[in-house]
């Protein structure tokens, strides 16, 4: 997050260099100074550990997305499993009962 804005009216402007990794910020009315924020291009080992804590939590997320996926998939072909059968069932007796009604 960017600490140190602190802006009693909305910010208007926000311009960034594409190459420097800087950006600015500024508001009209009042006293309020143009804020500059750079980027520093060498992670610190804690904002690698965070990316790397945020890498996993997304990985373990995606993991349990595919598993309910896969649960969800099951119950869908269990159920078109038992549509198909009971479906099937209702053709052998509609069939049996025509031969039964052909008979008599």
């Amino acid at each position: 997050m960017l600490d140190g804005i602190h802006y009693a009216k909305p910010i208007n402007t926000i311009s960034w260099h594409p190459t420097q990794h800087i950006v600015a910020f500024c508001s009209y009315g009042g006293n309020y100074p143009v804020t500059l924020y750079s980027a520093n291009r060498d992670p610190s080992k804690k904002q690698i550990s965070i990316v790397e804590e945020v890498v996993e939590e997304l990985g373990e997320k995606e993991k349990e997305a595919d598993q309910e996926e896969k649960l969800l998939r099951r119950k869908e072909n269990r159920s078109r499993y038992k549509q198909l059968k009971e479906r099937a069932l209702q053709r052998k007796l509609e069939l049996q009962e025509k031969e039964f009604l052909a008979k008599n």
